[in-house]
């Protein structure tokens, strides 16, 4: 896609304020390019110690009385909840994710918590265009805990930066991603990848957008921070005696004293009292400059975007000439002066030249239901400045959010003429919607040539939505003939989604029958995912999906694997289940199951343990076994190295 002219689909350019004819130019290659930087070495990389809170992203805050910037922290409601997910990733690594609005602390909190627990460790704060794939080797045999730290995860969702290949790389080393995201962009990702949009090709921007964001962001363990402050937290910033603290607590009002401290509602009322004539003292301009480097993030541009897109888009913005705009250079001066030694309306990215909008203000404007639409303009120049595959993906997913079925289909001819996975998918169904059957026919058999067994099952969820239910069963038939019984348990999941679900029993029935040896295995794997949905649908199912000893087997995979998820309720509940049927024998294989040699779990051992002994037909000698033995010895091993177990 690299410096390659692309003609838009007539309709659609259209559509979205351009011209039919008019070519889409991408790659402008000062604006972000992929470079794949090489990773130092991990002893290069900073202590946390010798970090400062704005090197790791901490928001300036307003002065003190004195001109002071240091405000003392105050404890987080979650704090405690987030410290003991930062020890438990010490011992074994893991990733992180703290979900909350612009300016809501947890950019702050996650600060604190590394620097009480991990003052000495080494950090990598990588840039979104690293190439971290050599990551896993770089820190495969570290002895001491190392973070990667991801301010704003959105900027590393690409297949070379932050993806599921890399988390699993990482899986069981001594590397803990901590990572932070704004509430609206999670709920945009989670709303993509569980739910639909009402046109049938959403459901292939959804499908393309699962190999990568989405999948992510369903590995991490979450920590939320809420905007608004509690009546504790506001009591703890008051006893801090700080001045500043506490006009925060007593005026924040509306707003967290995260905001207040961080001066957003300030600047979001001069934006507000600004949109006036300049001859009575407005920054018209100024105004249109910041709306429209607004509606670029909005339209998933989520990264600086140089100053020439900026100058010619913000006139889209400038409809009432009464309102006399200020030259350029007053404009663009005033929306990047610094208030109050805090922040300014737009920010510096990290090429000089590029801006991209204070996040509080975009907050404020995703926040508030009344809102006007991304404009046609905004879309059409997001579409303009993508020069990857992966950053073409962030407008589709933002398009498909807000229902711009013609945005989508306006940038799905660029990945279709690529070949990134399920660009012929979304192209095809894009025509398919819009009445161009024989056209369509042709991306789509392509979009199974080239990804298999799931673009099949998606092509017929896309019929069955309109009602065409036999065209729908023929794709799936295709589906099933290239991935057999998987590709059935998926097409029920799927019709779940859409609240079908007894056709969605029908399908999973049918894959669990033709799994063979791997009946039980598949079986776990759909009511696991269905805990994800529904509990109380997933206990149903896992109760009725198989019989006999098939049953019991099923039971103790779907504990283990709900164990493996920190669900240790539900986990007992399969396993009491099995208790119940086989007796104190499956207790003490249970407690041996977590007496493993990578982590032992002496509190849900015990458990079952005392529960085998408790029903009196074993003997305490009979539990001893050398495996037991060992497991201790790892303990103790762990305790005299100073090592924390893992639970």
């Amino acid at each position: 896609m690299n410096g390659k002219k692309v003609q838009a689909n007539a309709d659609a350019a259209v559509a979205i304020g351009g011209d039919a004819n008019a070519p889409i130019f991408t790659n402008p290659k000062f604006y972000v390019t992929q470079s794949e930087k090489s990773l130092r070495s991990v002893e290069t990389w900073p202590r946390v110690k010798d970090l400062t809170d704005l090197e790791l992203g901490v928001h300036r805050s307003l002065p003190g009385p004195s001109g002071e910037q240091a405000i003392p922290y105050v404890l987080r409601d979650a704090d405690r909840e987030l410290r003991e997910a930062v020890r438990s990733g010490m011992a074994d690594g893991g990733f992180l994710l703290l979900v909350g609005d612009s300016t809501a602390g947890k950019t702050r909190s996650a600060v604190q918590a590394i620097r009480s627990l991990l003052p000495s460790n080494r950090v990598l704060i990588p840039d979104p265009e690293d190439d971290l794939r050599e990551l896993p080797d770089l820190v495969s045999n570290v002895a001491d805990p190392v973070i990667v730290w991801l301010d704003d995860l959105e900027r590393y969702l690409s297949a070379n930066s932050v993806s599921v290949s890399l988390l699993a790389g990482l899986k069981g080393s001594k590397t803990l991603l901590m990572a932070t995201i704004r509430d609206h962009v999670y709920d945009m990702y989670e709303d993509v990848s569980r739910s639909y949009s009402p046109f049938d090709f959403g459901q292939a921007v959804d499908y393309l957008h699962l190999q990568s964001g989405a999948r992510v962001l369903n590995a991490a363990r979450l920590v939320r921070f809420d905007r608004i402050w509690s009546a504790d937290e506001l009591a703890r910033a008051e006893s801090t005696g700080d001045a500043l603290l506490i006009a925060a607590a007593e005026s924040s009002g509306p707003h967290g004293v995260a905001e207040y401290l961080a001066a957003g509602p300030k600047l979001h009322h001069e934006l507000v009292r600004a949109n006036r004539s300049s001859s009575s003292g407005g920054h018209p301009r100024g105004v249109a400059l910041v709306t429209a480097a607004i509606d670029l993030v909005r339209a998933g541009v989520r990264w600086p975007v140089p100053v020439s897109f900026l100058q010619e888009l913000h006139q889209y913005y400038l409809t009432d000439p009464a309102l006399r705009p200020e030259p350029w250079d007053s404009a663009l001066q005033w929306v990047t002066a610094v208030r109050l030694g805090v922040t300014s309306m737009l920010l510096p990215g990290a090429i000089d030249g590029a801006w991209y909008p204070f996040e509080y203000l975009v907050d404020v404007v995703e926040r508030d239901e009344d809102s006007q639409s991304v404009t046609d303009q905004a879309w059409k120049t997001a579409l303009s400045i993508t020069d990857t595959n992966e950053t073409l993906l962030h407008i589709l997913v933002a398009a498909t959010h807000v229902d711009r079925a013609d945005v989508v289909l306006a940038g799905a001819k660029e990945l279709a003429a690529s070949d990134f996975q399920g660009g012929a998918l979304v192209y095809g169904l894009g025509l398919r919607s819009s009445g161009k059957s024989d056209e369509a026919e042709v991306w789509l058999q392509r979009a199974v040539d080239r990804e298999g067994a799931e673009a099949a099952g998606i092509i017929g969820v896309a019929h069955h939505v309109k009602g065409e239910r036999d065209a729908a069963e023929l794709w799936w038939d295709k589906a099933v003939q290239l991935e057999g019984a998987s590709a059935s348990a998926k097409i029920g999941m799927w019709l779940r989604k859409y609240d079908e679900l007894d056709l969605a029993r029908s399908w999973w029935k049918r894959a669990i029958a033709a799994a063979g040896d791997n009946r039980r295995v598949l079986a776990s794997q759909i009511v696991v995912e269905l805990y994800e949905i529904d509990p109380t649908e997933a206990r149903l199912f896992c109760d009725q999906a198989l019989s006999g000893d098939d049953a019991l087997l099923l039971w103790v995979l779907v504990g283990y694997s709900l164990y493996e998820r920190e669900t240790r309720e539900e986990a007992r509940y399969w396993w009491r289940r099995v208790f119940d049927r086989r007796g104190p024998e499956s207790a003490l294989d249970f407690g041996k199951l977590l007496m493993r040699e990578d982590r032992v779990d002496l509190q849900e051992f015990a458990y079952w343990v005392d529960l085998a002994l408790s029903s009196g037909k074993l003997q305490p000698d009979s539990i001893i076994t050398p495996g037991f033995l060992t497991a201790l010895n790892q303990v103790i091993a762990r305790m005299k190295e100073g090592r924390p177990d893992n639970r």
